[in-house]
């Protein structure tokens, strides 16, 4: 029979962890302008951080995770305690993580074309 030690399951789980955080790193490169100017050395602590906080809040899929760590992208790292809804929202017992997630990336959308007009007007 196979025994998987507890060690081994702590190793096994920080290399999905990194290999996550690496796709992650990915997608902001790719997809956005200013984090493609910056390294991959430069970026690994925002995006450690970040998923971090993500699962703090108990989001846990990958999914849930890369709407929250955009969404610090495109806002601030910090937006999760500066903004109250946010906050409330993300530390919210009542709410599923499906849940804080569609109501995270609404919410980004929102902002985000409140201050593109804004910008504009």
């Amino acid at each position: 029979m196979l025994v998987v030690r507890d060690e081994q399951m702590m190793v096994l789980g920080r290399y999905m962890l990194v290999r996550y955080e690496k796709k992650v790193l990915n997608f902001l490169q790719t997809n956005f302008a200013d984090a493609k100017q910056k390294s991959v050395e430069q970026l690994k602590p925002f995006v450690r951080e970040q998923v971090e906080k993500a699962r703090s809040y108990e989001l846990l899929t990958e999914r849930q995770i890369a709407v929250y760590v955009t969404t610090a992208w495109l806002l601030c790292g910090e937006f999760d305690v500066k903004f109250w809804q946010v906050s409330d929202q993300l530390n919210s017992a009542e709410l599923s993580a499906h849940e804080k997630v569609r109501w995270l990336a609404q919410w980004e959308k929102d902002k985000s074309n409140y201050l593109k007009g804004k910008k504009y007007a």
